[in-house]
């Protein structure tokens, strides 16, 4: 079992600058002060992996319920070009690598609670269409060209590049820890 020191030395191997930045102020203002608007020059953007449904609902009816709504990335664009008001409460709601989770989770809740999001995915890990046959491992963990499909034509999700394949590339002269291939 696990010590807490070194799931604290653990945490701070693997999250190391993003502690450091939260604890020196040098993430957005919204995330560490309570304001009562979000700063002119400042758009919180949410970036998602693999979503779990009851966290995820949890946060997107908190947004709601306090007004936000969120925006696609071309009024990302716009507003970090041209500014917004300071009473204009808006998110970008962000995916990567177009999990499974997108689709069976993200999708049906955004849609529930009329938000979109702006996904970026790996062409090269999408398949065709999910048929239990092909490989396990990426069928299970990716949506479908025809999800995407769906998901785009809702107008819920604005899809985006995000790599080919997702390699994993490394940037350190020490080792980490481990990345087990797909």
């Amino acid at each position: 079992m696990l010590t807490l020191w070194t799931r604290i030395r653990s945490m701070q191997r693997i999250h190391g600058d993003y502690i450091k930045t939260f604890l020196l102020g040098q993430h957005p203002s919204f995330v560490y002060r309570r304001l009562p608007y979000i700063p002119e020059n400042e758009i919180p953007v949410y970036a998602f992996h693999n979503i779990s449904a009851g966290t995820f609902e949890n946060q997107i009816k908190y947004l709601a319920e306090n007004n936000y709504r969120s925006i696609g990335a071309d009024e990302l664009y716009a507003v970090i070009r041209n500014g917004r008001s300071k009473q204009d409460k808006i998110v970008a709601l962000t995916f990567d690598d177009g999990l499974k989770s997108l689709y069976d989770v993200a999708w049906p809740i955004l849609k529930k609670y009329d938000f979109t999001g702006i996904s970026f995915i790996a062409p090269g890990r999408i398949l065709d269409k999910r048929n239990p046959a092909e490989d396990k491992t990426i069928a299970d963990q990716f949506c479908s060209w025809d999800e995407i499909a769906q998901m785009h034509e809702s107008g819920i999700f604005d899809f985006q590049s995000h790599t080919m394949h997702h390699h994993t590339v490394f940037s350190s002269s020490r080792c980490l820890g481990f990345a087990n291939p797909m």
